[in-house]
Order: structure tokens, then sequence, then C-alpha cells
């Protein structure tokens, strides 16, 4: 059933009652969990000291906390992407890793991002829970630019430039006719143009324990998951003023709560001898207390609530808004499950710290006991004014009155430091055991005289892990998150171009036209601190990716790619100093060069090939003379062929001639003997022997058919 809305006077009470509820309010568990961690942190007494021995007071809970904080801002503000955009194909990887370069670019560079940073780390080991804020703050600007000797086709490009950064207004013109060299008149302007924008910035901001009222009922460390976040802080008129909020509507304000005296606030503000009352009495830096709220609340009566965004300033609203934007992230050193608030480093250790404070004053009394005994002094020895003669040559002098009237006698003191000794180094070893944080293993020259290499960085490995886990806490919950809201603050609030520095290159970037991206990988884990390790890894690697790249198996991007990670992890700042992106436009890459083994075996194949080759040469040219003498010695024997032809035609030429003179049976006879040698020629049968039967059968028959 629909409901009435809800007045401005009901959501203020509705306010209250959520924030009477809320954790870390000022009487609530958490604030004193706060306070007495600060206390600890400080090294503040315990009030259980007594006059005339030890006070002091070890330092355990500071010694803790500074030892881890390198370690931890060393992963985060070193220059490593721990966080980095996942692409969402194959097309959006230049994209994505664009978009982890401007996000970095915001909360390292442009908000002074190491110190929000350190006071957030720093925050999540001292308290139970770290806070940090982000945001986008609107400013707006002014500038005023003037221009002499524009032409007309000048002053429109000048207001088209200027059109585009905000809003133009000419305060003053002035057009002049002049005359040009070539003799033909043009207009001349002089202009006073003033620029007023809206300059948004991600603002990144630290917020202490006290200021951030969380829902009472949350089980988780995200924020997101809160049906009420408020951030309650006291600002003076004067910035409220400045902010944009209504002065007249402020100065009917009245005093709705006064948490002027907030006991943590109190305690982290103010030494004991300073007055925490505020004596300023200049109206306009009175202070007002804002609660600025995110909370899931039904103000239209629709039966569904909406996630607003209420200003609240005493009991008046000043903002009511529906958002999907909650500005705050939570991070805690030790997670808690199903509980917001978890467990800070100072709670593990102020046990430990007042064991060793107590053992300390034990063995100080001690130590002063034996130096400086007193004395059982019978009354026969004291003065009538209560005094000894020790105490007039020493007024620290102490003595025991005794019953015994002659007692002169020192008072016997057994040592302690040989027993109390071992007892604070074992405090000292469950420290490191619950803590992570072993200073001493990497300074102590023992350990360093008794272990191997190996030994010692096995050691050292095994120390670090509560620290490495400590890195992968922060890194999964808070800087995720961090990283998830600076891509949204970025895409939804910038509407403009922005001219970004990014890896030598300047380029424009247009956060609006970005997709969403929910999904983001975390770098950090296992090992991640050792720097010395990670490097020569990374050397060993760049070793393998050179020998790869004749394969094919790497290319430039991946060696600029560990070149890149090898740099930040040595701390030698932007890889641009040093080396050449080879995706920068311009890039040219030096002509490919072979591997000398490569050329060493073309070189031998070009050799063999050469010998092969000289090889060939000289069998052709023995071919070349031997058909060359071959065809002397057919030439040679035609030339006897030819001969013999000659001689053969002149003999049967005279048998021709003898023929004439034959008979008809001696004409027959050797008309046979004609016809055989011609069927021998026809059949290519010449030979020497049949010729020269045939000849001589001829010569016989020509011999017997003569006359006498």
């Amino acid at each position: 059933m629909k409901k009435s809305p809800l007045s401005e006077a009901e959501i203020a009470s509705f306010i209250g009652r959520k924030i009477h509820t809320c954790l870390n309010d000022s009487d609530g568990d958490i604030s004193d969990i706060r306070v007495e961690n600060y206390n600890f942190y400080m090294g503040k007494p315990y009030g259980n000291e007594r006059d005339g021995h030890s006070s002091i007071v070890t330092r355990e809970a500071l010694e803790t906390v500074e030892w881890a904080l390198p370690s931890v801002l060393r992963v985060f503000t070193s220059g490593d992407r721990v966080v980095s955009y996942d692409p969402v194909g194959p097309e959006d990887e230049d994209q994505a890793e664009q978009e982890t370069d401007i996000a970095n670019y915001h909360i390292q560079k442009s908000n002074n991002g190491f110190v929000a940073i350190h006071n957030w780390c720093k925050d999540c080991l001292m308290y139970p829970n770290g806070y940090i804020g982000l945001w986008i703050d609107e400013t707006k600007k002014t500038q005023v630019e003037e221009y002499e000797g524009l032409s007309a086709f000048g002053l429109q490009e000048v207001l088209t430039t200027l059109a585009m950064k905000g809003d133009i207004e000419v305060l003053e013109q002035n057009a002049e006719t002049k005359t040009g060299a070539d003799g033909v008149p043009y207009e001349c302007y002089d202009v006073k143009i003033r620029v007023t924008w809206t300059d948004k910035k991600p603002i990144l901001e630290s917020i202490p324990g006290d200021e951030l009222l969380v829902d009472g009922d949350l089980t988780s460390i995200d924020l997101d998951n809160a049906d009420f976040v408020c951030r309650r802080l006291k600002k003076p008129f004067t910035k409220l003023v400045n902010e944009g909020y209504d002065p007249e509507k402020l100065s009917q304000i009245g005093s709705y709560v006064d948490y002027d005296f907030l006991d943590e606030k109190e305690s982290r503000l103010f030494y004991d001898d300073e007055d925490d009352h505020d004596t300023d009495d200049d109206d306009s830096m009175r202070g007002f207390w804002v609660h600025d709220c995110y909370l899931y609340i039904d103000t239209d009566g629709d039966g569904l609530a909406e996630f607003r965004h209420i200003t609240m300033i005493g009991a008046e609203i000043f903002i009511d808004e529906e958002v999907s934007y909650q500005p705050y992230i939570a991070m805690a050193a030790i997670l808690t499950p199903h509980r917001h608030a978890g467990l800070s480093y100072v709670d593990v250790v102020k046990d430990l710290q007042e064991i060793k404070s107590a053992l300390w004053r034990q063995m100080l009394d001690n130590i002063y006991k034996l130096n400086q005994r007193r004395k059982y002094v019978g009354d026969a020895f004291i003065s009538d004014e209560g005094g000894t003669l020790d105490v007039l040559f020493d007024n620290t002098a102490e003595f025991i009155p005794a019953r015994d009237p002659n007692a002169i006698r020192e008072e016997m003191v057994q040592p302690m430091v040989s027993d109390i000794l071992p007892v604070i180094q074992g405090v000292t070893d469950l420290q490191n055991v619950r803590t992570g944080v072993s200073p001493q293993l990497s300074l102590d020259p023992s350990v360093l005289q008794q272990s191997t290499m190996g030994a010692f960085r096995s050691a050292l490995d095994e120390a670090s892990q509560r620290i490495e886990m400590l890195v992968r806490v922060f890194a999964e919950t808070g800087f995720k998150k961090l990283f998830q809201k600076m891509h949204h603050l970025l895409r939804t609030n910038v509407d403009r171009e922005l001219a970004i520095k990014l890896r030598g290159q300047w380029v424009e970037v247009a956060p609006s036209s970005w997709m969403e991206r929910t999904d983001i990988t975390v770098s950090t884990g296992l090992g991640f601190n050792n720097k010395d390790q990670k490097i020569g890894l990374l050397t060993q690697l760049l070793a393998l990716q050179k020998e790869a790249l004749p394969t094919g198996m790497a290319d430039m991007s991946n060696v600029y790619n560990t070149l890149e990670d090898l740099v930040e992890c040595a701390g030698l700042g932007n890889i641009e100093r040093r080396f050449k992106d080879p995706k920068a436009p311009g890039f040219q890459p030096p002509p490919p060069q072979e591997n000398p083994l490569v050329q060493v075996e073309m070189a031998k194949i070009q050799a063999q090939g050469q010998i092969k080759q000289m090889e060939a040469q000289e069998k052709a040219q023995e071919r070349q003379v031997q058909q060359q003498k071959d065809m002397v010695e057919m030439r040679l024997r035609m030339n006897e062929e030819q001969r013999k032809n000659q001689e053969l035609m002149m003999r049967m030429q005279e048998l021709e001639r003898k023929l004439a003179n034959m008979d008809a049976s001696t004409y027959k006879t050797y008309a046979d003997a004609a016809n055989t040698q011609a069927e021998t020629e026809a059949q290519g049968v010449e030979t020497e022997a049949v010729k020269s039967g045939l000849i001589d059968l001829v010569e016989s028959l020509g011999q017997d058919s003569e006359p006498q």
C-alpha cells in the first residue's frame, strides 16, 4: 500500500535513529578500542605506575606498525601495477591498459596519493578498520584571455577553441581597419575574453574512523553492502558557504547535538596540557556538524527503499538525491568473518606490550636496587629529623628503619637480570610469530653468521608470509574496490577530453566513452615483497626472450613489458627515461640482426656451394675438351673414309672399263658379286674385310678375262 512521502523532519529523525545504532559511534566498543590502541601506539602510561619505581612503557605497538608499514607501502606506491583492468577481448587490450594507467595516474599523482594511502594503511595497522573516500570535486574556475591583432577568421578560431573549454564571455572588443601590404583593407580585432568552466577532479582522502558511521548490522568489510554509511564532521560557516550551502538557512540552524568533546577525537587531537574547548568567538567561523549520509530509505512512500545521498546539517536537510554510488572504502589488516570490524596489528601485541613493560620495569627496579642498595638502620642511628648520615651526603639515599637499635646493614638483593632476559626474548619471539614482523631476522649479525644463504633466505621468506598475506588482503578488499570506484567516477563524471602524459607520450582520453568494467586483476601474491628475487627472475626472463626473438616466440612488446617490470621493481622511476616503447608512434626498429651461429652456418653453406660450383665448372671444361677431342677424331675418321671411298670409286671405274670387254659368263659371275656387295652396303655392314674381299674378287676376275 502506497504511503505518503516522508517529511524532512521524519527523514532527520530516521537518520538520527540510524546514527544511534551505528558502529564507530563515540559510545561504542570500537571507539574504545581505537582510543586504547592509539594510547598503546603512543606509549602512554597504563595507569598502574608507582612512585619510586620504573614506569617504562615499551613500544611493541609502534615498532610493529612502523616495521610492517614500509613493506606494504613499497607494494602499493613504488610504481608496480598491483591492480589492473581486464580486457574483454583481444581488441580491448590496449584500451584496458590505457585505462589502468589513467586510474593509477589519478590515484598516485594527481591526488598526492602517497599520503592518503599511507594514512589508510596505517589506520588499518593501528585500528580495527581503515577508511578512505573517493569522490569528484567540482570547482568553478575562471580565466581571462587577451588577444590583439586577430583577423576575423582568427577571432572565430579563438572563440571556438575557448568554447570547448567552458562558457565564454567577451569583456572587451575593439575593431580597427588596417591596410595590408597589397593595399587591401582588412578588419583587425583586439578582444578580452573570460572563460568559466567547472573543473572535475577525483579526490582521494583518508577518513578517520571516528568520522565514519557504519550500519551496525553490516557483516562484511565491503561498505557497498551497508544500508547506512555516514560521514560526520564539523565544518565552519564560511567553508560551508563557499561549498554552496545557503547562508540564510545555515544562520537559522541551532545546536542539534554537540559532538565537540568526543573522547576518541579528544584523545587523537589534543595533548594533556592543551585546552580542547573552542575559544574562537568569530561568528563567521562557528562550527556546524554535518552528516553526509548514503542510505536506503523510502522517501516517496512507494514501499521500496531507494539508495539516496542525504546531507543533514543540524536537523535540516540540505541535499536529498537518489544515487548509485557511495564514496567510502573500508579495509582491515586481519579480516574477521561475518563482522565488519577486523583486527589490527596493535590488537595482537597489546598484551605483549604490557607484559614486556612489566618485565622491563621489574628488571630495571632490580638493577636500581643492586646499584644503590638501601640500608637497615636502627633507631640509634636515626636523627631527630628522621634522617641518617647517608641522607646528609645524598638526599636520594634510602633506608629502612629497623627495630634493632644497633642495626646498620645493607639490604640483600638477588640479581634477576639473567632470569628476566630470556623471558623478554620469549615474549619477543611470540610477537614475531603473531605479526610476522621480524626486523631482527635481517639485522642480527649472529643470524647471518650461523646461517647458510639458503637457510637464511628460507627463514626470511617464512617470516614475511604474514606481511605478504596482509598485502594480499589489502589488495583484494581495499585497492581492488578503489580502482573500481575510480573507473566509475571517471566514466560517469568527466565529460570532456583530458590530455595526460602516459609512458612518455601525451594522449587525449575521453573517459565518458569508456565501457563499464567490473573484472579487475590483482597481481600481488606470495613472494611479491622479495624484490631481489623478482629482479633476478625478470633478468632471466629477459635473457630467454632475447633468445626467443629470432624464432618468433617473443616480440619487442614482450621484451618491453619485461623491461618495464624490471625498472619498476628496481625503483628506477619511469621506463620512458631508459627505453622506447615499440608501440609509440614513430618508433622504427633497427634492421634485424642474424644470429652469429646462423651466419656461420650460412657461410659454410655458401663455401660448399662455391666448391660444388667450381667442381661443376671443372667437369664442364673436361667435357668440353673431350668433346673437342672427339670431334677431331671424328673428322680424322671421316677424312679417312672419304679417302677410301675415292679409292673405291677409282677401282669401280676401272672395273667398269674392264667389264666392257668381258664375256657373258664372266659378267654374270661378276654381277652376282656386285649384287652381294650392294646388299651388304644397304644393310650398313661395310666392313674392311668385305670390301677387301670384293675388290680382290673383282680384280682376280678382271685378270682372268683379259685377252692373251
